[in-house]
């Protein structure tokens, strides 16, 4: 039992020297100058959270899949897993922390695919994203999704932990611990000591984590829980002894070889360095031997660089007289020029005045076009004003005097006047033209001679006749004392010429 207690101890010894985590804190670590001094003391991995994920860093190690189209120079390591940890295509990056720099100067390369095969070599840093657990889903029921996998083991803060869906511990503590999923509340149980836990996957009761009550982790049969407890190997209960000396002389000599190990990775950088500053004052010097066998030239390129120099002082001189000629001429063109802008005052004060004079003409011509306008409806109102008299009064020299010749006769028509000769008396549908103290046959009227009480009614009696012929002649006495209307029916077609004491009215 003591050697297999020495054995388990050497082992852990070495296991310890394997996974150690970096000195210091990982990411101030990976963004410091020198990355590649996280992996101190033989550790080669570690793990770093950015941006919400969290990646494995493996030191020593580079993807064998590398992307050259989005490399990168970035600063330090940590500089290129946040860049990986931004693009939600990256799931792993690798980082070249010294030696000779990558073709283009990158030092920063995304993987290919998904290809996270790895290879050995001490100059590269990778990164590999850890994806979470279905411990750590937000789906409370995420690992007994699958009914073909109903338990497992999963690590948790390095102590394995056996997961068994529909399952609960017969033994529970009553209180609830305030937990967000499975792999939270075990957490939580390791912390207080705690070896089981039981947490709901099933309803929409909050009260969802449940430690074990004491050490018993007898579980039954529940369809709304998972259950998780720890895996205790059956050697881990063995007190483990303290290692014998020769043990102890084996962890130094591994101790001191790990040592030995990085002080030659530190020599190996240090001259690296050396060589790369000697390379640089080489080149220093090789550019100085050029420059100075540049500089040695012959005798005739001297002379050639004389006569230069000669022609190159005569054409300055050439360029100072050209230079007073020069501003001479620029003297009389500002000259010219403030001439000319004073003319140009001038003209536009004269531009101005003539404007305003302008403006004063169109004002005067606008007050005289408001006057004209007004007389020009004065003189419409007025012209209106007499077509409207003159209407009237037209109509009343009608009504009192007639329309004169081949004019309306007046109305009422009792004794003919020289003023009615010619004048037209309508009568009935009739209308009757008459001649004024003219008649060239006075013989007896052949359609009687009825009485009227004037002119008109003599007129009114002809249109009005219905004998067997048409009355188409009246005639009356000029000073109508006799009131006797002589009616014909011939005659109407010739007007007469002869005085006489007898007008005579024709049908039209």
């Amino acid at each position: 039992m003591i050697v297999k207690s020495s054995l388990l101890l050497l082992g852990a010894a070495f296991a310890f020297a394997a996974d150690q985590i970096p000195i210091g804190e990982s990411s101030a670590c990976l963004a410091s100058a020198t990355p590649n001094n996280c992996c101190t003391g033989g550790a080669k991995t570690g793990q770093v959270s950015i941006n919400s994920r969290t990646f494995k860093f493996t030191c020593g190690s580079n993807l064998i899949s590398l992307n050259p189209r989005n490399a990168q120079k970035v600063d330090d390591a940590h500089a290129c897993a946040s860049l990986c940890a931004n693009d939600v295509s990256c799931e792993a990056s690798s980082f070249k922390g010294y030696g000779k720099a990558a073709r283009g100067g990158s030092n920063c390369f995304f993987v290919i695919g998904d290809n996270m095969d790895q290879k050995s070599d001490e100059e590269w840093i990778t990164f590999t994203e850890v994806l979470p657990s279905c411990l750590e889903s937000d789906n409370p029921n995420a690992c007994c999704s699958d009914p073909s996998k109903q338990e497992d083991e999963v690590l948790i803060d390095n102590v394995r932990w056996k997961w068994t869906c529909t399952s609960i511990l017969s033994s529970l503590n009553p209180n609830n611990k305030p937990a967000a999923n499975a792999h939270e509340c075990a957490k939580l149980c390791a912390s207080e000591g705690c070896d089981a836990i039981s947490f709901r996957t099933k309803g929409t009761r909050k009260d969802t984590c449940f430690f074990a009550r004491g050490s018993n982790k007898d579980q039954k049969p529940s369809a709304a829980f998972l259950t998780l407890v720890k895996v205790v190997d059956d050697i881990a209960e063995d007190p483990i002894p303290e290692p014998n000396l020769d043990c102890k002389e084996c962890v130094e000599e591994k101790n001191q070889c790990i040592n030995d190990k990085d002080q030659c990775f530190k020599d190996k950088v240090e001259c690296v360095r050396e060589k790369d500053t000697c390379k640089e004052e080489l080149e220093e010097a090789d550019h100085s031997l050029q420059t100075c066998q540049n500089n040695q030239v012959d005798p005739a390129k001297l002379t050639q660089c004389e006569n230069d120099k000669l022609a190159l002082q005569s054409a300055e001189e050439d360029c100072r007289r050209n230079a007073a000629e020069v501003e001479k001429k620029r003297k009389q063109c500002r000259s010219e020029q403030t001439k000319c802008e004073k003319e140009k005052g001038d003209l536009s004060i004269e531009k101005q005045k003539c404007e305003n004079e302008k403006n004063d003409l169109n004002m005067e011509l606008t007050h005289q076009d408001d006057e004209i306008a007004g007389l020009i409806s004065q003189i419409t109102s007025l012209k209106s004003k007499m077509d409207a008299l003159q209407q009237s009064y037209d109509t009343l020299n009608v009504d009192c005097n007639g329309e004169g010749a081949d004019g309306k006769c007046r109305t009422n028509l009792f004794d003919a006047e020289p003023r009615d000769d010619q004048c037209i008396i309508a009568a009935g549908n009739e209308r009757f033209k008459i001649h004024y103290a003219k008649l060239d046959d006075p013989s007896a009227p052949n359609l009687g001679t009825p009485k009227a009480s004037s002119f008109k009614d003599c007129a009114e009696k002809c249109a009005s006749y219905s004998g067997p012929k048409k009355c188409v002649r009246f005639i009356w006495k000029t000073d109508g004392k006799d009131r006797a209307c002589y009616m014909r029916s011939h005659g109407g077609n010739t007007a007469p010429t002869q005085s006489s004491l007898f007008s005579s009215g024709h049908l039209l």
